[in-house]
């Protein structure tokens, strides 16, 4: 009868963890901007002083990992308009360079994402990652009002229905 009662638990532990989503969206506004994402976990955030454009600037950075992603924006004040161009190159050329990544054909992002962002750039890149796991990243950078962005998704093995929600939730207020 005890050996009942423990199956019986077991299985209903089991079950409860078999209904726990991989994915919990929720909205989560940017902080110092009208920029809002959808993640799939609770992001935590974080700053660090960079220099973009040759310019010193603090990065903001939300991110969170589930299921093997992290999903990740950041953000930047650039305090010349006229370099904000090149601190969007730099940006890019920095995470594909740090990640040790090789990006496709650089293109612009489709369908609500390039709505909601136009002008922006996206990348889809491969590698792997220091101890020679497999590496999938899909990032996208934007920028508004004197404001450059970033936006990560990367992981070892993702599918782009997985992705999707992500890239169309980023949006401006």
């Amino acid at each position: 009868m005890r050996a009942l009662i423990v199956t019986a638990a077991c299985l209903v532990v089991l079950g409860s963890l078999g209904c726990t989503p991989t994915f919990n969206w929720r909205e989560v506004p940017i902080a110092q901007t009208p920029l809002t994402a959808l993640f799939p976990c609770k992001p935590e955030t974080a700053s660090r002083a960079v220099t973009m454009a040759g310019l010193e600037t603090q990065l903001h950075l939300a991110h969170c990992e589930t299921g093997g992603v992290t999903a990740a924006v950041g953000h930047a004040r650039i305090a010349d308009a006229a370099l904000v161009p090149s601190a969007l190159e730099h940006w890019r050329n920095a995470t594909l360079a740090g990640m040790r990544v090789t990006a496709t054909v650089p293109s612009g992002p489709t369908g609500a994402t390039a709505v909601a962002l136009p002008g922006a750039l996206s990348v889809d890149a491969s590698g792997t990652t220091a101890d020679g796991k497999p590496l999938k990243l899909k990032a996208i950078w934007f920028a508004r009002d004197g404001v450059v962005y970033s936006a990560l998704w990367y992981g070892g093995g993702w599918t782009a229905d997985a992705v999707e929600p992500f890239f169309t939730g980023i949006r401006f207020r």
